[in-house]
């Protein structure tokens, strides 16, 4: 309560905090005094403001074999959960796949790229998840294998932590030994002394 002289104006901040998505905040004020007011019409005022949806994407990635070995096919597996309250709208992963695999299929049904590694994975509603496997072939050896991927939506993420995220397997070294034994002579009697040469080839 305060008096207010002819002419007088008196402004007050509160500051609010924001604890829900989606929706129209509207804020009705109103004013009285003790005083007669012959024009009542200006004493009520209101203000809205909007709240953008807000949707929490994680992404997790892992992978079928932890150490193949070079020609082994394996899968690599995406899932995309949305843990924010209100529609994931568009979401997009991101997954390059890297050096020492080569792309063979998908599970997608043509929502996946791999030449640009883009996966349209659509509208995710609040709690709904999605998934992805992506089968290749190992190239290389005696290598570790990253493989990273990523997810955005066109909806606010107030938690961007958990938009990333990669997995690894190890290629092992791999030899192919050849040995050969070859004697110095083709043709002995007893007591003789045979010399053999032994080679041993990776």
């Amino acid at each position: 309560e305060i008096n207010l002289a002819s002419g007088e104006s008196v402004t007050i901040h509160i500051v609010t905090l924001i604890k829900a998505s989606n929706v129209t905040i509207t804020n009705p004020v109103g004013v009285t005094s003790d005083t007669h007011d012959p024009d009542e019409s200006n004493n009520h005022d209101n203000s809205s403001i909007y709240v953008e949806p807000e949707a929490d994407l994680e992404i997790i990635k892992s992978v079928s074999d932890k150490s193949p070995q070079i020609g082994d096919m394996i899968t690599w597996t995406i899932i995309v959960k949305n843990n924010g309250a209100d529609t994931a709208v568009n979401a997009v992963v991101t997954d390059n796949l890297p050096s020492g695999v080569v792309y063979d299929s998908d599970d997608s049904k043509g929502a996946y790229d791999s030449v640009t590694g883009i996966w349209n994975v659509g509208d995710l509603a609040s709690g709904e998840s999605a998934s992805l496997r992506i089968y290749t072939k190992v190239v290389v050896t005696n290598k570790v294998i990253v493989n990273l991927a990523s997810v955005t939506s066109d909806t606010y993420d107030p938690n961007e932590e958990n938009n990333y995220c990669n997995d690894s397997t190890t290629v092992p070294p791999v030899s192919d030994l050849e040995v050969t034994a070859v004697p110095d002579v083709t043709s002995v009697t007893v007591g003789d002394e045979v010399e053999y040469a032994i080679t041993v080839v990776n």
